[in-house]
Order: structure tokens, then sequence, then C-alpha cells
């Protein structure tokens, strides 16, 4: 089974502040840009808020596919000539620059947007604890531990991750949602296992395992606090 790339490059078409996806923008790297990481970070959300929003049932068949080579077919399609008009992206001229992003945080991003936009109604409710089904795992560019804990978090707290991504990114207002799901987070932990991720990619995780958990109840557990 061919293992999903972990990262991809994207060529950003800049003439007249206009962006051509050919594959995945980027958040954690951005070469000859001239943009802080900040910069950055805004104008690649910007851009995958734009592409969710015109192929929004691309951008499902995307996060639904659970086998690798099913995900790539989705992931080419989802990416394939993309044209977003970014006004917040530095105006350096034309030609292509390359920026990478990691598969994990592509996918949260994405998962994010839909539920932002209303594609998918997350429950505000607690579920009750059951065993974690690692239906995505192959795919999603994670620990398992990771995606574990963020299926927990989800379904302890759907609300707070719900608030969560309602904040800006790097913003006080994200701090104190992180800062309210801190328990959640000890407790969800799979004995044994050492986190090891930064906010963005966090955030990423906990955004896809409420997606997943919305869109996809029948497959889902209803993990919780075990």
């Amino acid at each position: 089974m061919k293992a999903v790339e972990t990262s991809r490059a994207l060529r950003l078409a800049t003439t007249a502040m206009a962006v051509a996806a050919i594959v995945p923008p980027a958040v954690c790297e951005a070469q000859r840009v001239g943009m802080s990481p900040e910069q950055s970070q805004r104008s690649t959300r910007a851009f995958v808020q734009c592409m969710v929003a015109n192929r929004k049932q691309l951008s499902e068949q995307y996060l639904g596919a659970t086998e690798p080579a099913d995900f790539a077919k989705w992931r080419d399609r989802l990416w394939d000539n993309v044209r977003c008009s970014l006004p917040g992206f530095p105006g350096i001229g034309g030609g292509w620059r390359t920026i990478q992003m990691p598969v994990d945080v592509e996918r949260g991003l994405v998962a994010e947007q839909l539920i932002l936009t209303g594609r998918v109604t997350p429950t505000t409710e607690p579920a009750k604890p059951a065993p974690y089904q690692p239906r995505w795992a192959a795919v999603t560019g994670r620990a398992p531990a990771v995606d574990e804990m963020a299926d927990c978090v989800a379904a302890s707290d759907p609300g707070g991750v719900v608030a969560l991504l309602r904040s800006d990114a790097d913003s006080d207002a994200e701090k104190t949602a992180f800062a309210a799901l801190g328990e959640k987070f000890g407790q969800c932990l799979v004995s044994g296992a050492t986190l090891k991720a930064n906010r963005l990619s966090m955030r990423a995780a906990l955004a896809e395992a409420l997606y997943q958990r919305a869109a996809s109840p029948a497959f889902n557990s209803t993990a919780g606090i075990q």
C-alpha cells in the first residue's frame, strides 16, 4: 500500500493578485515569497476558504477517502487548477513561488472550512465513551495517538472544539480556547503516549476529528474519555 506523502509543493502564480493552485498551498515554509510566517498562514487560510467555497463536494470526497490511492485521486482533483483572488497576498509581481504544507494541516484546514461554512453541523452535546475506530488512519498523515486523542476531545467537548475553530489563528481567543481544552487533552491522551504537536497541527487534528464525526456518524465511534 502506497503511503500518503506528508507534504506537497504548491506553485503560486501571483500576477494580478491571483493564485493558481497546481498542488496544495503551504503554511509551514515559504520560499522566496517575501512573506512572514504569519502572512503565509493567513494567505493559505484565505486560499483554502476560497477553494472549499467553490469545491464543497470535492472537499467532502477528499476527506471521506480512507485508502491512500483513493485519497490521492481526490486530492489531485480537489487542488487541480484552482484560482482564487487573495487581496492579502503580498504584491511581489508575477512568477511562480513554491511553499509547502504537511498533509495533516492541509486536511485540517479543509475540514475547518467545511464546518465553519455550515456544510456539516457538529453536535455540541458530549458523546458517551466508546472504542476508537481509526477509519482514516492511513491517510491523515498524523501519529495514531494524535488522531485518537483528537477524536476523544471532539467527542467529549465538541462545543470547545467549535469555539477553537471560530477563533482566529494565533489570536488570544485561540489561546483561550486551547487552554479551555487542556484538561481534555490530558484525559484523552493514550496512556504512555507523548504529545508533540504545535497549535497549528493540533487545531487541524481537532478540526478533522470534529468534521469526521459530523459527516460520517454511522462509521465513527462515539469516543470519549477512556
